[in-house]
């Protein structure tokens, strides 16, 4: 058997996982996001080489990074966050990048 033949198997496992996310939103037991990392404007725009910083405002959009499994991601990403004031994302997702393993570890400073 080759990985063409697996393949329906594979797209009906995935809209089980899928069905079970959209499932869990309905329930009560949501999983809240917790920002750990929020992606800051490029120095381009917020002050290079010794330029002033403009002041960066939090009362609106600031771009996060998610970490985790990718499934339960999703599901509290599509869910909302009442905590922090984060609204479903349903239909507002422009990109979701896998990041890729590359055998080396980044801890944090």
């Amino acid at each position: 058997m080759g990985l063409i033949d697996d393949l329906p198997k594979v797209v009906v496992q995935g809209k089980r996982e899928a069905q079970k996310i959209l499932d869990g939103l309905s329930s009560g037991g949501r999983i809240a996001l917790q920002t750990n990392e929020l992606v800051l404007p490029t120095k381009a725009k917020a002050g290079y080489f010794g330029q002033s910083m403009r002041e960066m405002s939090t009362d609106g959009w600031l771009n996060r990074m998610v970490y985790g499994d990718n499934l339960l991601a999703m599901q509290a990403l599509l869910a909302g966050d009442a905590a922090t004031g984060l609204g479903s994302m349903r239909s507002r997702i422009d990109l979701i990048l896998e990041t890729q393993d590359i055998g080396m570890s980044f801890p944090s400073q």
